[in-house]
């Protein structure tokens, strides 16, 4: 009888040990999932800002060159412009 007893407390044992187990399993699994999420989150967030700096650059960019253009098409009609005897500033305008 003693030892259907010991074996009795042995598998309770047993038991309680792997019910902490799988209670630990499921919390870890719990703060994995919560970590991933974040994560998650954070990524979205700097791709949404890096997206924004890309289009920031792009506006920027096409500014430079329509400015750019402007300033050529002005420096090629600046020769035509002064034989025909205009001023300057007119070739501004």
């Amino acid at each position: 009888m003693e030892a259907s007893q010991k074996e009795q407390s042995q598998l309770k044992q047993v038991i309680l040990f792997l019910q902490n187990q799988a209670a630990s399993g499921e919390a870890l699994l719990k703060l994995n999932a919560e970590t991933d999420a974040s994560m998650r989150s954070q990524l979205n967030q700097k791709i949404q800002q890096m997206e924004r700096e890309l289009t920031h650059l792009r506006t920027t960019q096409q500014e430079s060159n329509n400015q750019r253009a402007t300033t050529d098409r002005r420096a090629r009609a600046m020769p035509s412009i002064l034989q025909r005897g205009a001023a300057p500033e007119q070739v501004l305008d």
